[in-house]
């Protein structure tokens, strides 16, 4: 056997990699040209998912054995080194947190010690106050 068509063999069982890849979002999903530049990838994906703004989105795998079938965030460091491993990538929206949180509110009294209900009191002169509930008798027959 010619040295010549084991390695063509071996060549032609080599895997290659795929031109495209699909971005998914939700139940949309979009086949697209694969890219080896984090940041092309990213404009890729904003143009076909735009309710997603660019600096809200990521990309995330669970198609890696590292991965232990949990989704993970694809970090444009690692971006080139993976896609190659790649068929798919989920297009996901961070969560961003409350950049400025509601300040505390003022400390309310406790009236844990007393043993009485923690609702606030309504001081506000602008309510009406409540009437008394009515000492109606009524009569009962045997």
């Amino acid at each position: 056997m010619p040295k010549s068509s084991t390695t063509k063999g071996r060549a032609n069982s080599a895997k290659q990699i795929p031109k495209f890849l699909v971005l998914k979002h939700g139940q949309k999903r979009v086949m697209t040209n694969r890219h080896k530049s984090y940041k092309t990838m990213l404009d890729s994906a904003c143009k076909h998912f735009p309710t997603i703004p660019k600096d809200l989105m990521a990309f995330q795998t669970n198609q890696l054995d590292i991965c232990e079938g949990h989704y993970v965030d694809i970090t444009a460091e690692t971006w080139d080194k993976v896609i190659d491993l790649l068929s798919s990538v989920e297009v996901t929206r961070l969560e961003v947190p409350l950049r400025n949180p509601l300040p505390p509110g003022p400390p309310r009294p406790s009236n844990a010690a007393s043993g009485a209900n923690s609702l606030p009191i309504n001081n506000h002169s602008h309510y009406p106050k409540p009437s008394p509930i009515p000492n109606i008798r009524r009569k009962v027959e045997y």
